[in-house]
């Protein structure tokens, strides 16, 4: 959805009965505006039902990446069973989607992986046709990675001058070798803070899925300030200068109240 909407959009849900549970139970305005500058979505659940609710208003973190695919892009419902279906992006768009959604992620979780393979195979999907769209839409690297950890894990067949771009491709071999990396991690599932070379490799994971000066210095905006520093200390956005200043001390801090809390 539109960034300039999601206020409309937290009352709206808010209203239906659903109550906020990420990044915080409660964010007031300032934060609020801060989570819309330099986060991209939120959660809701619903107390009685357990239902979760996640209101994105950005496809990926840097708006450089799939820069076109939003609100206003071409959707296909889908139906789950005889009395319900649900409405999202259109196909090539929706691989564009998973492809960047994975690597952000760095692809930690195989499952993601299998249902983006399963997704080609089960439609019989022309495979250089999805690289190529999803490349313009803006998935910038991250399908080359994709397509990559399909080959080798699934087996996925590729044109044979496709998987030849891919494999001179350095910076997609770097990003293979860091996606097998965080699949293969003891803290792959956690749902946690993760070591510090989890998070280093995360940074370099980031900064290599694109290319270019806009979309490094739109990755250095997000790096400097984080959803975690924005929830404990809001700032109104004059001062949003100082999170750069703060982004080391604060993560040392919530370093080190996990190595003193008690087992």
């Amino acid at each position: 959805m539109p960034s300039q909407q999601t206020e409309a959009a937290f009352n709206i849900i808010e209203r239906d009965g659903y109550t906020l549970s990420l990044p915080a139970k409660k964010l007031n305005a300032m934060q609020r505006r801060a989570l819309n500058r330099f986060g991209r979505e939120v959660e809701f659940v619903n107390p009685q039902t357990t239902v979760r609710v996640e209101l994105q208003w950005r496809a990926a973190d840097n708006p450089l990446l799939l820069k076109g695919v939003d609100a206003h892009a071409a959707t296909q419902t889908v139906t789950l069973s005889d009395s319900a279906s649900v409405r999202t992006l259109a196909p090539d768009d929706l691989f564009a989607y998973l492809c960047v959604h994975g690597a952000h992620h760095s692809w930690s979780r195989l499952k993601w992986l299998a249902d983006l393979n399963a997704l080609i195979v089960s439609t019989n999907s022309d495979v250089e046709h999805l690289y190529r769209h999803a490349r313009s839409a803006g998935a910038g690297k991250c399908v080359g990675q994709a397509l990559w950890l399909c080959r080798d894990l699934f087996g996925l067949e590729l044109p044979g001058a496709l998987a030849r771009d891919l494999q001179a491709n350095k910076d997609c071999e770097r990003l293979v070798a860091i996606a097998l990396a965080a699949m293969t991690a003891s803290e792959a599932n956690a749902e946690r803070d993760v070591g510090t070379r989890a998070v280093l490799r995360e940074l370099r994971n980031r900064f290599l899925l694109g290319q270019g000066f806009a979309f490094y210095a739109a990755q250095c905006r997000l790096a400097y300030a984080g959803v975690a520093d924005i929830v404990r200390l809001p700032l109104p956005r004059p001062l949003h200068f100082i999170y750069p200043l703060l982004r080391l001390p604060l993560w040392l801090w919530r370093r080190a109240k996990l190595a003193l809390a008690p087992f």
